[in-house]
């Protein structure tokens, strides 16, 4: 369906996907679904003094495309998996582990207390044990 608030001709390059879907697969699903987040408010914000229901349209449809996209955005698809509760927890303890390498790294470079002597720096700058 063609119109000025759904698929909008001036959106479509002949031979190319719609400027939406190669945004998508361009800056991923966050920043798309944050596009869409900020048109939907413009749209509703200047409604009034631009293109009144119309504007209204676009920003419903701008809202409904954000819906479809969380839906299929994998980040919550992975948590809808996984739950929620154990993938905050994955994370939690995730980070514990990148704060002890780091500590670690830190007290190896000569910050702090000096670390077993199985962590080695190569030549890299990688910390191997």
């Amino acid at each position: 369906m063609m119109s000025n608030v759904i698929h909008p001709g001036h959106y479509n390059i002949p031979g190319r996907k719609e400027c939406i879907e190669e945004m998508l697969e361009k800056f991923g699903y966050e920043k798309t679904e944050a596009f869409c987040e900020l048109n939907s408010y413009k749209y509703q914000y200047r409604h009034e003094q631009k293109n009144g229901q119309e504007d209204l349209d676009k920003a419903a449809n701008y809202q409904n495309m954000l819906q479809h996209y969380q839906e299929e955005d994998p980040r919550f698809k992975i948590a809808e998996h996984f739950g929620l509760e154990g993938q905050k927890n994955q994370l939690i303890e995730e980070m514990a582990e990148l704060t002890q390498a780091l500590t670690k790294w830190n007290r190896k470079c000569g910050l702090g207390q000096p670390v077993a002597s199985e962590w080695s720096v190569k030549s890299t700058g990688r910390t191997h044990l």
